[in-house]
């Protein structure tokens, strides 16, 4: 985390949907490409939560989806509440399906 200067949080209010999610990964994957581009070679996007590009990940081949696939903010070690609480941005905890989900990601830029 040392290597960046910059952090930019994605809020998306109430996408909970497969393809909505899928959605957030591609423009995450968009966002980073535009700063390495830019000439930010070390732009990093992170994702809100597991993988959702494909119905079934097939552990046993190699991604099918590699240039959208991003890790996700929690399997890198970081704490995302307190990420958007030291942002400013409110985020709750969903106690019940009938809450709406607030999904974050971040792009990390040098």
């Amino acid at each position: 985390m040392d290597e960046y200067r910059w952090a930019l949080l994605i809020v998306y209010d109430g996408w909970d949907e497969r393809r909505q999610r899928r959605q957030m990964q591609q423009q995450l994957s968009a966002l980073e490409r535009t700063a390495f581009l830019d000439g930010y070679y070390k732009a990093f996007g992170l994702c809100a939560g597991p993988c959702r590009l494909c119905a079934e990940c097939d552990l046993t081949r190699r991604c099918r989806h590699p240039e959208l696939s991003r890790p996700s903010m929690e399997s890198c070690g970081i704490d995302v509440y307190a990420t958007c609480r030291n942002a400013g941005v409110s985020l709750e905890v969903v106690a019940c399906p009938a809450d709406q989900p607030r999904y974050v990601n971040l792009l990390l830029i040098e």
